[in-house]
């Protein structure tokens, strides 16, 4: 039994440990942010409204139930006197009423155009997650990028403190000139503000993250290139038909094409049902069903509502139609950028790999005299620099695809 016991015990701890090591994923850190977020609740509730407002047009046969009782007094005014029956003498009166609209002719149009609203209610819950994921993502490949540009920052610093700690000695033994130990020291300063810069740059892309977010930025993160190096190379490209925004525009186009036919409802059939008793015992009562047919011929409010959901719906679709427009042109220059920018960062890896071949070749040449170190501090600097600009052009790439998906739909 104590075996089992301390299995199970042992069991747990790992579990518990496991969970506590396990590291931060994208999706587990957008869905986090999403969670949190009170603008998505809003909206989550703003689209109720619109559901709700929909099962109440989808229910409109439900029945209403009224009661309402009156009591009389009849008032004398005689040549003798003035005044007020005794109350054995006042008057009793009692409705119950049940009345039922089974049919109108303008609900299916009514329904259609509450439909269309609702569902455009429920895209802006959408768009806000989108935007969210694009922002999210961002800030989170941004991070990852430019901390591996510290890393290799901090790995060209190392090999400058080893230079510097080489040319010391050989000041010291008359081998080297003390311009060499100064030359040195340049490169350790340059990249101890250049690592530094990046750590400002990733701490307001922290700050920024935090802000839409709404938590802090794990410091667990899960991340590696390879995501990077999927999303920038990503060659499918889809359309702006997708477009949530767009969509959310056409729904709002159609309910307000519907709003047009629900401007008039000509024909209504309603079923009544009530029941009237004069004193307060149901005792005398008058009792009836019927049906009601309500024709609406000529009404001037609903031809001026007409007219008015004409206008809105033409207003509505122009809009649609800029937008589309819009979108096309910012589709097609975002994929002007981001072809720009691939082919940029082509070449600043062909650059790179020309860069740190001259490193090796400039650290041999010095080694035998044949080279200055200020040459090599400078193919140091170039190779660095090189890394930064790529670093940059990545993070153009991330902004640009990402913004790409949101133009066509895909995040």
């Amino acid at each position: 039994m104590k075996i089992k016991v301390l299995a199970a015990s042992v069991a747990l701890f790992c579990l518990n440990s496991g969970t506590a090591l396990a590291d931060t994923s994208l999706n587990d850190y957008i869905d986090q942010s999403i969670g949190n977020s009170y603008r998505i609740k809003s909206l989550m509730s703003q689209h109720d409204v619109e559901k709700i407002r929909l099962e109440q047009e989808d229910k409109y046969y439900l029945p209403s139930f009224k009661i309402d009782h009156t009591t009389k007094t009849h008032m004398e005014d005689g040549r003798d006197e003035v005044g007020i029956d005794p109350w054995d003498n006042r008057g009793h009166e009692s409705n119950v009423n049940l009345r039922s609209n089974i049919w109108r002719d303008n609900h299916s149009d009514v329904y259609s155009m509450l439909e269309s609203k609702a569902d455009a209610s429920g895209m802006n819950v959408e768009i806000e997650k989108s935007n969210i994921r694009a922002q999210v993502t961002t800030s989170v490949y941004n991070i990852f990028l430019y901390e591996s540009l510290i890393r290799e920052g901090e790995d060209i610093l190392k090999t400058a403190k080893k230079i510097d700690a080489d040319i010391r000695n050989k000041v010291k033994g008359g081998l080297a000139k003390a311009s060499d130990r100064t030359t040195a020291e340049v490169l350790i300063t340059d990249m101890e503000n250049a690592i530094l810069a990046t750590k400002l740059k990733i701490k307001q892309l922290r700050l920024n993250l935090e802000q839409v977010s709404g938590i802090p930025y794990p410091e667990d993160m899960k991340m590696d290139i390879a995501a990077v190096d999927a999303l920038i190379g990503k060659t499918k490209i889809g359309d702006i038909n997708n477009n949530k925004s767009l969509r959310k525009k056409a729904l709002e186009v159609q309910a307000a094409n519907k709003s047009i036919d629900t401007a008039d409802n000509w024909i209504s059939v309603d079923l009544y049902a009530k029941t009237k008793a004069e004193d307060l015992t149901f005792n005398r009562t008058d009792s009836e069903v019927g049906i009601m047919v309500t024709m609406d011929i000529f009404n001037p409010t609903n031809y001026w509502k007409e007219k008015t959901a004409t206008s809105q719906y033409m207003s509505e679709q122009y809009l649609l139609d800029q937008m589309r427009e819009d979108m096309k042109l910012s589709l097609e220059s975002q994929l002007s950028i981001l072809d720009s920018n691939r082919r940029l960062l082509d070449s600043q890896e062909d650059s790179i790999k020309i860069k740190k071949d001259l490193i090796k070749e400039r650290q041999n040449e010095y080694q035998i005299n044949v080279t200055s170190l200020y040459e090599l501090i400078q193919a140091w600097n170039g190779y660095y620099l090189a890394i930064q600009q790529k670093t940059d052009t990545e993070a153009t790439l991330v902004n640009t695809m990402l913004s790409i998906d949101v133009l066509t739909g895909e995040i």
